[in-house]
Order: structure tokens, then C-alpha cells, then sequence
């Protein structure tokens, strides 16, 4: 089996540790489902799983350390559900990923600064959790990132100049947390950016250097 599509089929109960044994799966869709208990440590045994989507369920629990070991994985989605915890670190092996989501959960601590290893990255959105500390200057190193979504968390300190670096960035936003500082003015100069916001963050200063969106 490559493939396990399920999603909006109105599935009850947990995600079964066995779907680990599945060691030829490259894609598995759960979207959309009531889908609860935690997400099984043994999914990250899956060697050639390429695409993993467990949003919109009701999983609980922490997100397991042990999917770092996708080496494959190209798409992460586990966005609305109601995991908590610490983005693991271990999420900075997964070279491959081109877009994780884990938006609209109870994700506390600060954003791994370690996601800046990850060079094909293209979607990175961490909106709506309770995310804490400054964003990582290290997340300016991803040059294929197109979208930024970190807002409505706890994040403080300034805006990274580092983030300036991101030349094919089309969207950024980091509404509604505790940022201040100056707004750095080299961000107006990014090439392909298209939609931004700030607002929600009273201590940021300076000229606004674009337009709002």
C-alpha cells in the first residue's frame, strides 16, 4: 500500500500504532475526521512516508520527537486539533519538508530555531498556538520559504533583519504577538512580497516601509 486517503469520512476513535507497520505507505490522508487520543510515536517508522495529514481531528497529547526520523517527508500537516507541548526539534532532520503546519493547536515554547535547516522549505505556518520568545534569526536561511505565518502567538523581541534575506517571500505574518522594536525598512524591499501584517504588536516602531494587507 502507497496510499491511505481517509479524510472527511467521519472516522472516530485514535490513530492505530499498527499503520507503523505499513513500511511501503508514501502518502496518508486522515484530514478531517473525529479522530482522537495522541499521534502514535510508531508513525515515525514510516521510512518512505512522503505526505502525513492528521488536521482537523481532535488528537490530543504532544507531538512525537520520533517523526523526525521521515526523512522523506515533503508535506506535514497537523494543523486544528488540540495537541500541546514543544515543537520537537528533532522536526529540523526532515530535509525533504517543503510545508509544515501545525497552526491552531496548544503548541507552547519557543520555535525551534533548528527549522532553519530546512532548505525546501517553502510553507511554515505556526499561527494560533501560544508560541513564546523571539523568532529564531536562523528561519532567514530558508531561501525558497514563500509563506511566514506566525501570528496570534506570545512571540517577543524584534523582528529578525535576518528575515530580509527571504527573497522569495510572498507572505508574512506576525500579527498579534509581543514584538517590538523597529521595523526593519529592508523588508519593503523584498522582491515578491505581496501581503503583510503587523498589526496587534503596540511595541513595534518605525515607518511603516509597505503596504498592509
Amino acid at each position: 500500500m502507497k496510499g491511505l486517503r481517509l479524510s472527511f469520512n467521519d472516522l472516530n476513535g485514535t490513530v492505530p500504532p499498527a499503520l507503523g507497520r505499513l513500511s511501503q505507505l508514501e502518502e496518508s490522508e486522515l484530514f478531517g475526521n473525529k479522530l482522537t487520543g495522541v499521534i502514535p510515536a510508531a508513525l515515525g517508522r514510516l521510512a518512505k512516508l512522503q505526505m502525513l495529514g492528521l488536521s482537523e481531528n481532535n488528537l490530543t497529547g504532544e507531538i512525537p520527537s520520533e517523526l523526525g526520523g521521515l526523512v522523506d517527508l515533503e508535506t506535514l500537516f497537523i494543523s486544528d486539533t488540540k495537541v500541546r507541548g514543544v515543537i520537537p526539534v528533532e522536526l529540523d532532520r526532515l530535509a525533504n519538508l517543503e510545508v509544515l503546519d501545525l497552526s491552531n493547536n496548544q503548541l507552547t515554547g519557543p520555535i525551534p530555531p533548528g527549522l532553519g535547516k530546512l532548505a525546501n522549505l517553502e510553507v511554515l505556518e505556526l499561527a494560533h498556538n501560544k508560541l513564546t520568545g523571539a523568532i529564531p534569526a536562523e528561519l532567514g536561511q530558508l531561501s525558497n520559504l514563500e509563506e511566514l505565518l506566525l501570528c496570534s502567538n506570545q512571540l517577543a523581541g524584534n523582528i529578525p533583519i535576518a528575515l530580509c534575506r527571504l527573497v522569495n517571500l510572498r507572505v508574512l505574518d506576525i500579527a498579534d504577538n509581543q514584538l517590538t522594536g523597529e521595523i526593519p525598512r529592508e523588508l519593503g524591499r523584498l522582491p515578491n512580497l505581496e501581503a503583510v501584517e503587523l498589526h496587534g504588536n503596540p511595541g513595534l516602531t518605525g515607518e511603516h516601509p509597505f503596504a498592509v494587507v
